[in-house]
């Protein structure tokens, strides 16, 4: 009764984080769209959120989330696989393999969107001055366009790509790691078990032959 209460207690927990997290994915998507407001005073937490999200990650905190998503997914059917006592090997293999790509999907991400930001940023600032235009303007204007057009934001999405995937990778250790050295052990060793049980089998029937 205990352990089915706890099990009842973690879905519960899960299915919250994921829901929060839903919610505020598809928030932050409306509002950078234009289709939700959040209201409240300049220096209210929310707003000031929602604004340090926006200047730092930008777009990139929707894959983000998506990926993130996947991972807490995929990463609570390995750990029920992981608790049942018949759990199929390919399935159990094929589930991780899902967690690894989530964490190595939100890695990439981090990546790409660097790219994207450097292009970005470097087209702002330098793609259409010459010479005379940038003495002209000075290296503080180019400075601030290269911040404005997508420096910030490269620089952002590497540091939550790289924290966040490593982050992802000790989670699974921590939840799934002895779980998952318990299984493949216990499988390396299944068909010499089912060896020693046909061998002593043997040794019953003939046991009960001699006597």
């Amino acid at each position: 009764m205990v352990e089915i209460m706890q099990k009842k207690s973690r879905t519960f927990m899960v299915g919250l984080l994921l829901g929060g997290v839903g919610a505020a994915g598809c928030g932050y998507l409306l509002n950078v769209a234009g289709l939700l407001v959040v209201t409240g005073s300049p220096g209210s937490v929310a707003v000031r959120g929602f604004q340090w999200l926006y200047a730092n990650l930008g777009f990139s905190l929707i894959p983000f989330i998506l990926a993130l998503a996947g991972y807490g997914w995929q990463l609570r059917r390995l750990r029920l696989l992981l608790e049942s006592d018949n759990a199929d090997p390919q399935t159990v293999l094929n589930t991780e393999s899902k967690v690894d790509l989530m964490t190595s999907v939100f890695f990439g991400i981090g990546v790409t969107w660097t790219a994207i930001g450097m292009r970005n940023g470097l087209l702002a600032g330098l793609g259409d001055l010459d010479a005379a235009t940038a003495a002209s303007k000075g290296s503080w204007y180019i400075l601030n366009q290269l911040i404005d057009g997508g420096i910030l934001l490269a620089l952002s999405t590497t540091i939550a790509g790289g924290i966040g995937g490593y982050v992802m990778r000790c989670i699974k250790t921590w939840l799934v790691g002895a779980g998952l050295h318990e299984f493949y052990e216990n499988l390396a060793v299944r068909p010499f078990d089912e060896v020693i049980g046909r061998m002593q089998k043997i040794v019953d029937i003939l046991e009960t032959s001699t006597k």
